[in-house]
């Protein structure tokens, strides 16, 4: 380090060659240290986003079961809660069904069973809330012996098996983020289950 004197006779010290590079290390040092905080803000804010789609995908997923399980409910009861092959009446009043779920009484629309003499099956549809989200489910009894089924006109595989008397059942229950009545457009998640018996 180099010292001056000045006019007045005090001694000054001169700065050296080499005086900015504390400087200019700090700066990078800082830079670095400030980068590096960026970084782990980012993904912190992906973490909490990634958080808030499980727990939206958990709660469609949850509607989609609650779905499932209130349809199996009804329908493993004995005597058969939804409108099966062989047994529909053409009458619209006597084809209106109302189960409960989720302590509320839901209506079940139920389509009319297919004229052709080859496939003979009923779909049994009703939606409800669940805690915020939606769940529709479709219940769709058919005859799996005499039936004649064809995945690809009907868009649902044969099930496995029946239950004793040539009907089987597909229960497909979707589930959503939001209320059935809710906005739509909101972000939305669905899942859906799917039993077959």
């Amino acid at each position: 380090m180099k010292f001056r004197m000045n006019k007045n006779g005090v001694v000054l010290r001169w700065p050296s060659s080499k005086a900015g590079f504390s400087l200019l290390f700090a700066v990078l040092i800082s830079a670095m240290l400030i980068t590096i905080g960026a970084a782990m803000a980012n993904l912190s804010l992906r973490e909490f986003d990634l958080v808030a789609t499980v727990r939206q995908s958990q709660k469609a997923f949850y509607a989609a079961d609650a779905g499932v399980e209130c349809a199996l409910f009804y329908d493993l009861q004995g005597n058969p809660h939804f409108k099966e092959p062989y047994r529909y009446d053409e009458a619209p009043a006597a084809n209106s069904l109302v189960i409960n779920c989720n302590e509320s009484d839901i209506p079940v629309t139920v389509s009319p069973v297919n004229t052709n003499a080859n496939n003979r099956r009923v779909t049994n549809t009703f939606t409800f809330d669940f805690e915020g989200a939606c769940a529709s489910v479709t219940v769709i009894k058919l005859d799996v012996i005499n039936d004649g089924w064809s995945e690809s006109e009907q868009g649902y595989p044969e099930p496995d098996g029946y239950n004793g008397n040539n009907i089987g059942t597909i229960i497909e229950s979707r589930g959503w983020n939001v209320p059935c009545s809710g906005n739509r457009e909101a972000i939305q998640v669905e899942r859906a289950l799917r039993v077959e018996y």
